[in-house]
């Protein structure tokens, strides 16, 4: 079967002041062995050459189409992509990043042999530093698929995977269905947005399915978003709590196991903002304050329902 007659992909690329690395990640997206997709490619506001390098690319390559959005702009996406996108699947790939060329090759047949809503795949992970030294950052053990219906039985090994949108392919018939609302909420300080994102749409897949294939390249830099403390971060946290609690809810998963996993994850993500707290440029008093909003936005309450000890959450 030639790729005319499989699905079509839509793959949607955003970047701000990407100019060091979105050419490797537009060069790693035409490359692909899989060459049947629309390649939507945004500038986010950009005050160096990204847009220019978009430019270039979509003047060689026809699947490409260019935006050009202000930086106030902010939760675009999912409605853009939803409007103007004509693929079966979408898949995500940010600026700084990079696939494997049998990227899309392997998440397409995985999920039309499977009949999946959601494919994923594993991740290598690098320092922009030293980019020569990858390590795998997400891989399952074996080949996964499971029905919604038994999220209970593969929650747990799942959910880090959910945690990006990058690294998988969704059925817009699925995303056509999700709630963005938590997405563009935490999207507006471009903190914890992916995994909101991601979450919404898992709630409407039938089936799901992962490989042990890593597809996917993560580079770590000084200059990403996540690299230093936000203030909206701990709220933006408890927003995914919130979400990840009504997902559960929403497709019948009432099994205690799922909603420890939860709770589990939310602490650790409070571990990390204390450790982003403690090494902010800020004054002593200002995070003493950070911390106190912490446990204002829901800690207390939450710990306080399941029985739990300060002591047993490791705070």
């Amino acid at each position: 079967m030639t790729d005319d007659n499989r699905p079509l992909v839509t793959i949607y690329t955003q970047g701000y002041n990407s100019e060091p690395y979105i050419a490797q990640c537009i060069e790693s997206v035409l490359a692909q062995t899989y060459t049947n997709f629309e390649y939507y490619v945004c500038n986010h506001g950009s005050k160096d050459a990204t847009l220019s390098i978009i430019e270039k690319y979509a003047k060689q390559d026809s699947r490409i189409h260019v935006m050009d959005m202000p930086n106030s702009a902010r939760g675009f996406y999912p409605e853009y992509i939803l409007e103007h996108g004509k693929g079966k699947y979408f898949s995500m790939l940010d600026s700084d990043d990079y696939i494997t060329e049998d990227c899309i090759e392997k998440l397409v047949t995985f999920a039309e042999d499977n009949d999946l809503d959601m494919a994923f795949g594993g991740i290598y992970s690098f320092e922009n530093s030293n980019p020569s030294v990858i390590t795998v950052s997400r891989q399952l053990d074996k080949e996964l698929i499971f029905d919604i219906k038994d999220n209970s039985k593969y929650f747990s090994q799942v959910y880090d995977f959910m945690r990006t949108t990058w690294g998988k392919v969704v059925r817009m018939d699925a995303m056509r269905k999700a709630d963005y609302s938590t997405y563009k909420q935490n999207a507006q300080t471009f903190i914890c947005d992916d995994t909101a994102f991601t979450l919404a749409n898992y709630e409407h897949c039938r089936r799901i399915g992962g490989i042990t294939d890593c597809i996917l390249y993560y580079r770590y830099t000084d200059t990403s978003v996540t690299a230093k403390y936000n203030p909206a971060l701990p709220e933006n946290n408890l927003n995914i709590f919130m979400q990840s609690d009504r997902l559960l809810s929403n497709i019948g998963d009432n099994s205690d196991d799922s909603y420890k996993y939860i709770i589990a994850t939310y602490l650790g993500s409070v571990i990390y903002t204390g450790y982003r707290i403690l090494e902010a440029e800020m004054s002593a008093s200002d995070k003493i304050a950070e911390v106190v909003k912490i446990f204002k936005l829901g800690l207390l309450k939450i710990i306080g329902e399941q029985g739990l000890m300060a002591d047993e959450a490791t705070l």
